[in-house]
């Protein structure tokens, strides 16, 4: 461990990681308070100022809090094993997707590392490194800051947005322009999830309203309607257990009658009308009662 003179550091590689403004109001006050609990990870370059890779979080808040040295462990003295040690030490916990995606691309576009290559020095898989290749790649320039800049959570764009993006022929261009009309507006997941169904179900007046800013207002809305379609919901859901329960009580009357009915009655002799009568709902009865049957068993068997 050294320190170092905080205007020395080469910050070339500050796009690899996201910039989250809680966490980093947070850490900010840690430092101004116990100092630096971790040191900063630099590339030791010769013909350079040292290279930061790991810690610009820490670095920003050192800048906000006028500290003039940081401390900093030297962990390579070249830029591809440098990037390859920020995902080995981070593949656990707190490097997200988007920023091994971001080291990774920089491998393969700068310094022409294959795909089977990255993933050897990585212990990985090939289809894990691809799958991470494809994610950048498909992700806009114009997003990419976005996220990067802690804009737009990243968490919304994977869950709310992406898949969108599965249905054939969906325009590209229409997931850019919700992220700039939602970016840095400090809506939460959800209230991103729900705006992001109102733009992209295809209803032209919520579109309308979001693209004219009216964000606060369509949330209000969209909850509304949210709200009054899970009540509808779960009023149906009453009403089916109330027929089912109806019907359960009509099965068990049956059967109650036809215990009561399958025994010697000491009733009265019927009548010659009366036995003519019951022959003739008998008739009826059995017409019906394979159908009434197939029908009961289908009730319970689906």
């Amino acid at each position: 461990m050294m320190e170092i003179e905080i205007n020395q550091v080469d910050l070339k590689y500050k796009d690899i990681r996201l910039s989250l403004p809680d966490k980093e109001r947070t850490l900010l006050v840690s430092i101004q308070e116990n100092g630096f609990f971790e040191n900063l990870s630099c590339i030791e370059s010769k013909n350079s100022d040292p290279i930061l890779i790991d810690g610009f979080k820490r670095f920003r808040c050192a800048q906000k809090l006028n500290i003039l040295k940081i401390p900093v462990s030297f962990i390579s003295d070249n830029d591809v094993d440098g990037l390859i040690q920020v995902i080995r030490n981070h593949q656990y916990h707190t490097l997200t997707i988007i920023e091994q995606a971001a080291i990774i691309e920089k491998l393969f576009t700068i310094y022409r590392l294959s795909n089977s290559d990255i993933a050897k020095k990585l212990g990985r898989s090939p289809a894990w490194v691809s799958l991470r290749q494809n994610f950048i790649q498909k992700t806009s320039e114009s997003i990419k800051l976005c996220i990067f800049e802690g804009k737009f959570p990243l968490r919304s764009y994977m869950y709310s947005l992406l898949p969108f993006t599965r249905v054939k022929n969906f325009d590209q261009k229409k997931i850019d322009e919700f992220v700039d009309i939602a970016k840095g507006k400090d809506l939460s997941t959800r209230d991103i999830d729900l705006l992001a169904k109102g733009f992209f179900s295809g209803d032209s007046q919520i579109e309308t309203q979001i693209r004219d800013g009216d964000l606060d207002w369509t949330v209000r809305q969209l909850r509304e309607l949210e709200t009054q379609s899970k009540q509808n919901k779960e009023s149906k859901t009453q009403i089916e257990f109330t027929n089912q329960n109806h019907l359960l009580k009509d099965i068990g009357l049956i059967y109650h009658l036809m215990g009561k009915l399958s025994y010697p009655s000491s009733s009265p002799p019927l009548l010659q009308e009366e036995r003519l009568a019951l022959r003739d709902t008998v008739t009826l009865i059995e017409k019906q009662f394979p159908v009434f049957i197939s029908e009961i068993r289908r009730m319970y068997d689906r």
